[in-house]
């Protein structure tokens, strides 16, 4: 594709795409505006990757992860239907798909994968998604944690860090990660439960807690013991 082309139509782009300053504020918008099919003008009422008039492939907008794949704004997700709606979208919209057609058309299918493959990825990831549904909901995320400071659950983190740090045998290893994996499924429940009766600080809390697990999990199965 014509590398001025491409420049032109992303500062274009730029000035027409709506802009928020975060996924809460723009959920707003999106109520509140129509879009316009760049090719037939035809009006689109909700956030569509095609125009249903003409058919063709839409300028991308900043959408959140979850109106993307057309999901409600809940904690829970399906994961095998995500997977086959992400299977679906992605034959649709990738690029190899636009070869052949204008480069508008495949300069828009790229960033539409892109996004489709991101927010997929996100969706997946649990402490992701609770941190998009946290922003979108107006919970303002500390992304460096450095605001954190539950004392109680900072003390049990660093509790297990040490416990870990001690872990001398294969079963040692193994209960303590059972025990661990155990600690997260309790807290998928909570964070589920908070989330259902809208109590973010505590599904924040719960979130950060469970990233932190995460990683201490993720440590010990890279960590060889020696016996």
């Amino acid at each position: 594709m014509n590398s001025s082309r491409v420049l032109n139509l992303q500062t274009q782009m730029k000035k027409e795409d709506v802009v928020a300053e975060n996924l809460f504020t723009f959920k707003i918008f999106m109520k509140k505006i129509t879009l316009e099919c760049w090719n037939c003008s035809s009006i689109i009422k909700n956030f569509s990757f095609f125009c249903c008039k003409c058919l063709k492939i839409q300028k991308p907008i900043e959408v959140d992860i979850f109106k993307i794949f057309g999901l409600p704004y809940n904690f829970s997700v399906d994961l095998e239907k995500l997977e086959l709606k992400y299977y679906d979208l992605q034959s649709k919209l990738h690029p190899d798909r636009f070869i052949n057609s204008s480069p508008e058309e495949s300069y828009f299918s790229q960033i539409h994968s892109s996004n489709l493959n991101s927010s997929f990825e996100k969706l997946k990831d649990t402490v992701k998604r609770s941190e998009e549904l946290l922003k979108i909901l107006g919970f303002k995320v500390d992304k460096d944690d450095k605001s954190f400071n539950d004392i109680k659950i900072l003390n049990e983190i660093m509790e297990l860090q040490d416990e870990a740090e001690n872990i001398k045998s294969q079963k040692e290893r193994f209960n303590f990660l059972a025990m661990v994996n155990l600690e997260v499924s309790n807290l998928y429940k909570l964070l589920k439960e908070s989330f259902k009766q809208e109590r973010l600080k505590d599904a924040n809390k719960l979130n950060i807690k469970i990233s932190y697990l995460n990683k201490i999990i993720k440590d010990i199965k890279l960590t060889q013991v020696n016996e």
